[in-house]
């Protein structure tokens, strides 16, 4: 039970850590891109 649990932890860790990694790519794309504009 609790080897479960600790699974199910670590994959919802692992799909944050993901998103958090994605939204951060991009912002530092974004902020690129308009430090190139100006």
């Amino acid at each position: 039970m609790y080897l479960i649990e600790f699974g199910d932890y670590l994959l919802k860790g692992f799909i944050l850590a993901n998103i958090l990694w994605d939204v951060i790519m991009y912002v530092s794309k974004e902020s690129r891109l308009s430090l190139d504009n100006k």
